[in-house]
């Protein structure tokens, strides 16, 4: 039987509440720099797990097989510290139960495709979750595509994502529209514009209306205090 089975579970409320008694109880004991740590979660951090309906789908001794035993292998596997692990996964509760050799797969496979090794490329999951989850050639595609629209090789481009993570994931069309569209509302060539977002990688991934919202702001603010003067 698949570890994820929703036949012969209770109805979804008494499901969820089943579930909630088995994070409320769990004790995840982890040896980490010579000493023993227990991860635990609290009420809150409980409701954000659940809240993730997916969880919904499996029985609650699974999940209290299985959570367990996968946080400390992701831990070995991606050679990072619990409680890292754990703020991670709250923001992407699939990572508590999901396949730890998926997860160091993608991750593995993602670095070598975009030229990084896999700490640098962890690191940038770490702060964007939906990395672990995401393919590899998605990845890879989402880097080349992007930046061959933005006429920038691909390593320059991947560093700038390595600064603003979710670059990564984010579509390559998405992210040269933001810059087209951004740079006609300044009055700047898309080549003058790119190489300012490169120096500022949030840019990117923000949208032309509120930059130029911005723009306006600080033309206001300096117009202003100008005149003070």
């Amino acid at each position: 039987m698949s570890e994820r089975d929703i036949g012969g579970l209770p109805p979804i409320d008494g499901r969820k509440q089943e579930i909630i008694k088995v994070f409320q109880e769990m004790q995840i004991e982890v040896e980490e720099d010579g000493e023993t740590k227990i991860i635990n979660f609290s009420p809150q951090e409980i409701e954000e797990i659940v809240s993730f309906e997916t969880i919904l789908g499996y029985k609650p001794e699974t999940i209290r097989e299985i959570v367990p035993e996968r946080f400390k292998q992701n831990l070995e596997n991606l050679d990072i510290k619990a409680e890292d692990w754990k703020k991670t996964a709250l923001k992407q509760p699939q990572l508590f139960y999901q396949s730890p050799e998926t997860i160091n797969k993608n991750i593995e496979e993602a670095a070598r495709r975009l030229d990084l090794d896999k700490e640098t490329y962890t690191k940038a999951a770490l702060k964007h979750p939906l990395l672990f989850t995401q393919s590899p050639e998605t990845i890879n595609k989402n880097i080349e595509e992007a930046a061959e629209l933005l006429s920038l090789d691909k390593e320059a481009y991947t560093q700038v994502a390595l600064k603003q993570p979710s670059l990564f994931a984010q579509s390559p069309e998405t992210i040269n529209k933001n810059i087209e569209e951004a740079a006609r509302r300044l009055s700047l060539d898309k080549k003058a514009y790119t190489q300012v977002a490169l120096k500022q990688p949030p840019l990117f991934s923000l949208s032309p209306e509120i930059i130029k919202q911005n723009f306006n702001a600080l033309c206001d603010f300096l117009f202003n205090k100008d005149k003070e003067n």
